[in-house]
């Protein structure tokens, strides 16, 4: 073997080894963030389980303690379910012609208590579905709704 041809061999072996060093090093860096990316994602989903075992956020909206009690004192004894179970019985209130023979009704759990005067409801005919805005008030003992917006969902 030539002085030229164990040069080109030795070159060769070298370039090698280069190519190798780097791929190694690269194969490092990549298996590195993949663990970095891999305990994120142990820590989010963590996280998320804590955010879902204590229960969904505490909503902006809803009647205050005492409102609650001026509405019991004037005759609701539970006023969030008394108002969703009058409202349930009243689809009448709903100002939109159902489509494919269908019959407008409340969805059960779409009923939310804004507060003292008001209320989002959510209905459906099975075909479409929309939200209302109504004022309630109470009036010897009995509810009075008045539909303050309606519309149906796109």
């Amino acid at each position: 073997m030539g002085r030229i041809e164990r040069g080109v061999w030795l070159t060769l072996v070298v370039l090698l080894l280069g190519i190798t060093a780097v791929s190694g090093h690269q194969a490092w860096q990549a298996e590195r963030a993949l663990e970095t990316g891999q305990a994120q994602i142990r820590a989010l989903q963590e996280r998320l389980q804590e955010a879902d075992a204590d229960g969904p956020a505490a909503e902006p909206a809803g009647l205050t303690p005492r409102e609650v009690r001026r509405l019991q004192a004037l005759g609701l004894a539970e006023p969030r379910r008394d108002l969703a179970a009058d409202l349930r019985a009243h689809p009448g209130l709903i100002p939109h012609e159902p489509v494919l023979g269908g019959r407008f009704f409340f969805v059960p759990g779409g009923v939310r208590v804004l507060n003292d005067r008001w209320v989002l409801a959510v209905f459906e005919d099975g075909h479409v579905r929309g939200q209302m805005l109504l004022e309630y008030s109470l009036h010897s003992g009995a509810i009075r709704w008045r539909v303050l917006a309606s519309a149906l969902d796109r």
